[in-house]
């Protein structure tokens, strides 16, 4: 498990080397809808997304072009003690997460869900890709990381480049990148 302190800056700062930003609502809103034209309407609604934003404070981020048009979103929902079992079982609702789930700024995390990525340009498709990985790699290694493809390219990506195996319930889960007890 992550410590409670430093996770929202941990994730901040790393998905911020690659240029990403935490989304602004408004924001959160046109990466949703650029999402829902690539995978289609059954994703989480600006509604969820922000509510778990504002739980969270480092979910939901973007990259935008010079001229300031969005080209990538990226969202990563970390977790507690007490999604391990909906996880584990495949009953984990990606849609709707229930709150309870979703590990606060003081939270502990005890596992990554990557809720989203979405590129927009050719740019923002390899933004959203190390976004994603960086995720897994940079911010959480210590722990689990589940995800649920999208498409076939999102299928492939989780299984070529994070190691992602079949879950429960038509999730797939990436083992943690370094032992617990080294990540201490």
């Amino acid at each position: 498990m992550n410590t409670p302190s430093n996770h929202v800056a941990r994730t901040c700062a790393s998905l911020g080397r690659l240029g990403f930003h935490l989304a602004s609502p408004d924001e959160i809103a046109r990466g949703r809808a650029a999402a829902a034209r690539l995978v289609g309407a059954n994703i989480a609604s600006v509604e969820t997304l922000l509510r778990i934003q504002s739980r969270t404070a480092c979910c939901a981020f973007v990259a935008t072009d010079p001229e300031g048009r969005l080209i990538a979103a990226v969202s990563g929902l970390p977790l507690n003690h007490a999604a391990l079992a909906p996880l584990e079982s495949g009953r984990f609702d990606g849609v709707s997460p229930p709150q309870a789930l979703v590990a606060r700024p003081q939270d502990m995390v005890a596992a990554l869900y990557l809720w989203g990525a979405a590129g927009l340009t050719w740019r923002g498709r390899t933004l959203a890709l190390a976004a994603s990985v960086a995720l897994q790699r940079e911010v959480y290694p210590n722990l689990p990381c589940y995800a649920r493809g999208a498409t076939n390219d999102g299928e492939r990506a989780l299984a070529q480049r994070m190691g992602a195996r079949p879950a429960a319930g038509g999730l797939v889960v990436a083992p943690p990148q370094i032992p617990r007890t080294e990540a201490a």
